[in-house]
């Protein structure tokens, strides 16, 4: 059940950072402060939801375009965020596929990346934990030694 949370975490935090750095860099898109959370809400889900059949549409169809299964399911969860929220606005062609790529590859290097800094952030408290000397056994010993 954690790590449902924590995936689900992690993908809302790489859609709000794909959604926020592309309207940071293109001008024609933008989104309203009060409605960002529930525009990154609206995307993620879309975006979850449709991955898996654009996915399987592309396999079974046309496994050559497997690879932009996720550009699609991108670009569709925008359209469809558009559609339901007013919080969210892109305006021409270039700004759509400008915003699909730039929310695809920020999202997925977040998701990606996200998960390696907790994994290292734990690791690295664990293994600080464990180095510190217990009082007695082998670190006594290897202490010794060197």
């Amino acid at each position: 059940m954690l790590r449902l949370v924590i995936t689900f975490c992690i993908f809302l935090l790489s859609a709000a950072l794909g959604l926020l750095i592309a309207v940071l860099v293109l001008p024609d898109m933008s989104v309203s402060a009060a409605s960002f959370v529930l525009d990154v809400a609206i995307f993620a889900v879309l975006r979850a939801i449709i991955s898996p059949f654009i996915i399987k549409l592309t396999l079974t169809s046309a496994r050559a375009l497997a690879g932009a299964a996720g550009l699609v399911a991108t670009l569709v969860a925008l359209i469809l965020t558009t559609l339901v929220t007013s919080g969210l606005s892109i305006k021409g062609l270039s700004t759509w596929v400008l915003a699909t790529l730039i929310t695809w590859l920020v999202s997925m290097f977040a998701a990606f990346l996200l998960p390696l800094l907790v994994v290292k952030g734990l690791l690295g408290a664990s293994l600080r934990d464990a180095a510190r000397p217990s009082g007695g056994g082998n670190n006594d010993a290897l202490g010794q030694l060197l």
